[in-house]
């Protein structure tokens, strides 16, 4: 019995390092009771054990000899890829591509380029590490190395979740509708716990009414010079007014009046009035400035609140039948908190960069493609967790390397170059 268990634990106590990170990892799960994570927790150890074991046995069964290494990779290719990794060429070539990316970022064709180069840069290298690998160590040390190199990630990154609260401790800013507070390639760490807002108590059937198809008043309008409207005189909209308005390019009766008169407009999502406001833009890199309607207050019950920069910035994930569910997590501002008599709490976000409400967005068709898709309130439940500390570009590196699978990310985003005149000195 004891031999069988110095057996066993041999190839654990050979490596020291590899066993603290099991051990790290096992306390993790002993404290979150993430079966998921146990899961790829054993498939780690195993991969290291099994490593391991082959290695003490290669030794044993070598002793007093020397054996002639062996490999599937012929010789002189092993050369040629090691002589490529000593020259530096991939990783100058990633360096570079990333250098060019953020520099001309917003020109279009050369920063989608960059990115591409990039993306095929990295993905060489990493072939050509692995082959090395191979090449020098054989299968199970390739697996030992990249397992132990999977446990440090998985430590520090679980180490972050536990000491934040939060299931994901980093994420990043990929648009420009937070700018100037939060930039596009912003890297952002994450905290738990609930978002800083204003808050107001509903009842459950009115936090069901507030969806996104809104119903709009236009306050001292003659009701027979526009069209479309309902017997109570209200024009209704999926998503806002505003998103009618773009797909109806401004050029109808009701749409001339949003534009003119802005503040003359009362849109509704169930006991939720939306107020509107004429909202200067100003221009970024020499860009061009302009004005557009834009949310300027909502109001519940006599309760109005205006936009706040001071209330939390959260990260969600939206059902899969959302619109924003089609670029990932969302990234914005909570205006108000909602609660419910049985304590479960909304949030109403909005991009501090967009004119309206991410309940307010929506898209019918474009580019002669079907869409048919609005947002619906976030629930807590949803949120991913809240800012705590922007790092500037770093997060660059994330939509260079998710363009090559989603070229839309490496493209210049709308609104990058103005932003809201009220935010530009903030």
């Amino acid at each position: 019995m004891k031999d069988w268990l110095t057996n066993f634990a041999q190839p654990f106590l050979a490596n020291k390092y590899q066993t603290v990170a099991i051990a790290a990892l096992l306390l993790y799960f002993l404290l979150t009771q993430s079966w998921l994570f146990a899961v790829l927790m054993v498939v780690c150890a195993g991969a290291l054990y099994l490593a391991e074991k082959a290695d003490a046995n290669k030794e044993s069964d070598g002793a007093g000899e020397q054996k002639e290494r062996k490999s599937f990779i012929p010789e002189n290719i092993g050369n040629k890829l090691e002589a490529l990794n000593n020259s530096k060429v991939l990783y100058i070539i990633l360096v570079l591509a990333l250098v060019i990316f953020i520099i001309f970022k917003k020109t279009g064709g050369l920063g989608l380029a960059a990115g591409f180069i990039g993306g095929i840069a990295l993905l060489a290298l990493v072939l050509v590490e692995v082959l090395i690998g191979l090449y020098k160590g054989g299968i199970g040390n390739e697996i030992k190395e990249s397992v132990t190199a999977l446990l440090v990630a998985l430590v520090v990154w679980f180490g972050l979740s536990l000491l934040l609260g939060v299931p994901s401790p980093i994420n990043a800013i990929v648009s420009c509708s937070m700018v100037p507070q939060l930039e596009r390639g912003d890297l952002v760490l994450l905290q738990g716990g609930e978002p800083n807002a204003p808050e107001w108590k509903m009842t459950s059937a009115e936090i069901a009414q507030i969806t996104n198809v809104g119903k709009v008043t236009f306050l001292g309008a003659d009701a027979s010079e526009l069209s479309g409207l309902d017997s109570n005189g209200q024009l209704e909209v999926n998503g806002s007014l505003f998103f009618y308005c773009i797909a109806q390019n401004f050029a109808t009766a009701e749409c001339k009046y949003f534009v003119n008169k802005p503040d003359a407009v009362r849109e509704e999502h169930g006991p939720i009035s939306f107020y509107y406001s004429m909202c200067k833009r100003v221009g970024r890199n020499d860009a061009q400035s302009g004005y557009t309607p834009c949310i300027s207050s909502i109001e519940y019950k006599g309760q109005r609140i205006s936009e706040n920069i001071s209330n939390s910035v959260v990260v969600y994930q939206s059902p899969a039948s959302d619109l924003f569910a089609l670029e990932g997590d969302t990234i914005h501002r909570v205006f108000v908190r909602i609660r419910d008599e049985n304590g479960k709490y909304y949030v109403l976000t909005k991009g501090d960069n967009n004119a309206y409400f991410d309940l307010q967005a929506y898209v019918g068709n474009q580019n002669g493609q079907e869409i048919d898709r609005g947002n619906s309130l976030v629930s807590g439940a949803q949120i991913k967790g809240k800012v705590l500390q922007p790092i500037p570009y770093v997060g660059y590196f994330k939509i260079f390397l998710s363009g090559v699978m989603q070229p839309g990310l490496l493209a210049m985003d709308q609104g990058c170059d103005t932003v809201f005149e009220k935010f530009k000195s903030s």
